[in-house]
Parts: C-alpha cells; structure tokens; sequence
C-alpha cells in the first residue's frame, strides 16, 4: 500500500514538474481578457436579399471577416456567428 501511494505520489510530481517546465518555456497564451484586445458585434443587413439566400449571406460575410481577420495573423481570435443577423468578432492583443 505505502509503495503504491509513493509511486503514484511521484508520478503526480513529475507531471507537475514537467507542466511547470512547458508552461515557463513556452509561456501563457493570454486571452481577451488578460491581454486586452478588440471584440465588437457586426450586425449583417438582410431586408434586400431573398428568404432562401440569407444564410448564405451569412455564411459568405462571416468567411470575409475570418480570411481579413487571419490576415493580420493575430492567433487566438474569433469570429463566430450570433443569432440571426450578427457576428462576434474578437481579436486579443490589438485595441
């Protein structure tokens, strides 16, 4: 029992060690709310288009806001659809 309790003890010490060491090498990614950033909803205007084409539309002016967005080449952003007519844009680190 004492042998067992030890070894799983010093497993668990190790995998703290080593997350330890990855974290302090590699370094946090901070979000949107540590780092700062930029986050602003788009509302999409549907009146003019056609019932059986409005997703599509949507889908389309969400694909242009991520490729623009990946330009920048910021990681950790988001851009993601919100009910009906918006789309959630954050990008962390620029203001």
């Amino acid at each position: 029992m004492k042998k067992e309790l030890f070894w799983r003890s010093l497993i668990v010490v190790i995998v703290i060690c080593i997350s330890i060491y990855v974290i302090s090498a590699k370094g946090l990614n901070k979000g949107l709310d540590l780092a700062g950033g930029t986050h602003f909803t788009i509302g999409v205007v549907l009146k003019d288009i056609p019932e059986n084409e409005k997703q599509e539309a949507i889908e389309q002016t969400l694909a242009v806001y991520r490729n623009r967005i990946d330009e920048i080449g910021v990681s950790g952003t988001t851009v993601q659809r919100s009910g009906e007519d918006k789309i959630i844009v954050q990008v962390p680190g620029i203001s």
